[in-house]
């Protein structure tokens, strides 16, 4: 799966898509190479699977230390979540601590409309290449985030969407070839930032055939890796 260190990626699809578990195998392969610090807003089982040190205030999250803690996973108290404050006084953390892999099970907790908060502005747009950021953001409706996460994603995973209207939307952010049908239950669309058309697979298992083997290895597994995603999302 073509998502590497200082990548913008965007994975797009309604739940049960498979959006979740692709953006799970794609940090995978990532693992331990930075401190990895999960979002987990909507207590995606997915990444409530994951062994690694779990907070719930924004606060403890200056208890995770590099290389100690390896995976971080904040699923957010209810006064949290909901709040804009602590939801920009995140992104503004990562953007001062630098070196780290971020993922964000959905965009619309740090850009809640078009215009998104101020620190996630800085977070997609000012970081690249200078704060040595990784971003991973997942999204259910692509209408209602802002257009600067397509035109700073490097990569981006489309898989089902319920309205054809959101799939144009994407397409024209992006390239024309989103606009096509995905065709499988988990299948999906991969798109480059510059390249000249996208690739459709019919399955994430079939991505991970046709690359290297994931750093999840059998033998890994108890070691570095985090513990296997679900098959939703």
């Amino acid at each position: 799966m073509a998502f590497r260190l200082g990548d913008r990626g965007l994975w797009i699809g309604t739940s049960g898509s498979g959006k979740t578990v692709a953006m799970a195998l794609s940090l995978d392969r990532l693992y331990g190479q930075r401190q990895m610090v999960v979002l987990n807003s909507k207590d995606d089982p997915a990444f409530a699977r994951w062994r690694g040190l779990r907070v719930r205030k924004l606060t403890e999250l200056r208890k995770a230390e590099w290389p100690r803690d390896p995976l971080v996973v904040w699923t957010p108290v209810r006064d949290e979540v909901r709040s804009p404050a602590h939801m920009d006084a995140f992104c503004s953390w990562l953007w001062n601590r630098k070196h780290t892999i971020v993922a964000i099970d959905e965009l619309r907790m740090l850009a809640p409309s078009a215009i998104p908060l101020p620190g996630f502005a800085d977070l997609i747009e000012r970081s690249r290449g200078t704060r040595d950021l990784t971003v991973a953001m997942g999204t259910q409706r692509p209408s209602f985030i802002p257009h600067s996460a397509y035109t700073e994603a490097t990569v981006i995973y489309l898989f089902r969407l319920a309205s054809k209207e959101d799939r144009r939307n994407v397409a024209a952010f992006t390239h024309e070839s989103l606009n096509e049908p995905v065709r499988h239950r988990h299948g999906f669309w991969e798109y480059r930032a510059g390249d000249m058309h996208a690739t459709y697979w019919p399955d994430v298992r079939d991505l991970l055939d046709a690359e290297e083997a994931p750093i999840r290895t059998q033998q890994a597994a108890a070691t570095r890796a985090p513990a296997m995603v679900s098959t939703g999302g």
